[in-house]
Order: C-alpha cells, then structure tokens, then sequence
C-alpha cells in the first residue's frame, strides 16, 4: 500500500486548512476527524505522529477537510457525535 507524509506534517497542513476557511475550534475538529480517519485514539495520535499516513487514511481525511471546509457541519463530516 502507498503511505504519504507523516502524520505531524498531514496534521500541520491541515491544521492551516481548516484555520483559512475560518473553522472556530480547528485543533479540536482537525482531532476528532484524524481520530476517525485513522481509527487512533488522541492518545494513540500522539504516539504515531511519525508514522506515515496509508492512502486509506489520506483520503477519508481529504474528504472529511474538503465537506467540512465548505460549512458542513462536523458532526455529519465524521459521522456521528457524543451527547
């Protein structure tokens, strides 16, 4: 499978994303879509952000920062959400 740049430096041009297209809590949103794009816990985020990021994971991210980055709301960007 091909891999992609690793995870700190997908989260950082991400992260500049979500911020240009004026998301009000960009770390937190950008940490719920990885955590659902990669299947990692935050915790288990921090321990992989050298690993490299599979294809699988890029583009369920890609998708979810394009939705998200029009005005979709997240909680239909990532598919569920905690009440």
């Amino acid at each position: 499978m091909t891999t992609f740049r690793s995870w700190r430096e997908v989260r950082a041009a991400s992260l500049e994303r979500l911020r240009d297209a004026s998301i009000d809590h960009p770390a937190q949103e950008l940490r719920w879509m990885i955590e659902r794009a990669s299947g990692r816990t935050s915790a288990e985020q921090v321990a992989a952000l050298d690993e490299a990021v599979t294809e699988r994971e890029a583009v369920h991210l890609e998708a979810m920062l394009t939705r998200r980055g029009a005005g979709e709301p997240l909680q239909y960007v990532v598919g569920s959400w905690g009440f």
